[in-house]
């Protein structure tokens, strides 16, 4: 599934390189299956990917692309998600 793009097999695989499930630990990648999932509007790949660019440990800090992301949550009904978000950087 995740071969033909499926957001949530996208974020399933993510998660293998994430968190160093039967494979090995790789943030890079497991961020790059991220991206295609969050462009499909996946709830938890867009709250990753804006939590990657908000911290700068994995990727290149970059405050505008997190915020690009986290604007996005509440148009889809993911309001809650960026009231957490901002709990924890306000």
């Amino acid at each position: 599934a995740a071969q033909t793009g499926h957001a949530g097999a996208l974020v399933n695989l993510s998660a293998t390189y994430l968190n160093e499930r039967g494979v090995e630990k790789d943030l890079e990648k497991g961020l790059e299956y991220q991206r295609p999932a969050a462009e499909e509007v996946h709830l938890i790949a867009m709250f990753n990917l804006a939590y990657a660019y908000l911290e700068g440990s994995v990727v290149e800090k970059e405050n505008r692309k997190a915020v690009e992301y986290v604007r996005l949550l509440p148009k889809k009904g993911h309001a809650k998600v960026v009231i957490n978000m901002g709990l924890m950087y306000g």
